[in-house]
């Protein structure tokens, strides 16, 4: 925790003056076991190293019809992230349909239209 909060600090932000952040979770849906608690105690760990996590919560199957639709759709609500229940199973579908330039809305689930050519194969 201290490298986190050193380098928090660095970036000009500290428990005092967080960094602000809004993302979208649902309360329930697609097996999820106790979302509001662990996105809680989540919320509670970045706010220790000076993030402060603004909760929007969405019901789930519009939270999918969002992360479908991309970060940029005014439908994303202003939210830099989200979090819901989705398998990861192998490097594709954990990892590489999340970063991979050509695979930004509509073409692909690449939420948050990253885009590093030096990263994609």
């Amino acid at each position: 925790m201290a490298a986190a909060k050193k380098l928090m600090a660095e970036a000009g932000y500290t428990p005092e003056k967080p960094l602000v952040t809004k993302v979208l979770i649902s309360s329930s849906g697609s097996g999820q076991m106790q979302p509001l608690p662990m996105n809680e105690f989540m919320q509670q760990n970045l706010a220790e190293v000076g993030i402060k996590v603004e909760f929007e919560v969405v019901e789930w199957n519009a939270l999918i019809n969002i992360w479908r639709a991309g970060a940029k759709q005014e439908g994303a609500r202003g939210a830099t992230a989200m979090n819901y229940s989705y398998f990861i199973q192998d490097p594709f579908t954990g990892l590489i349909r999340h970063l991979e330039c050509d695979l930004q809305p509509p073409a692909g689930t690449n939420w948050g239209y990253y885009c590093d050519p030096a990263w994609t194969s």
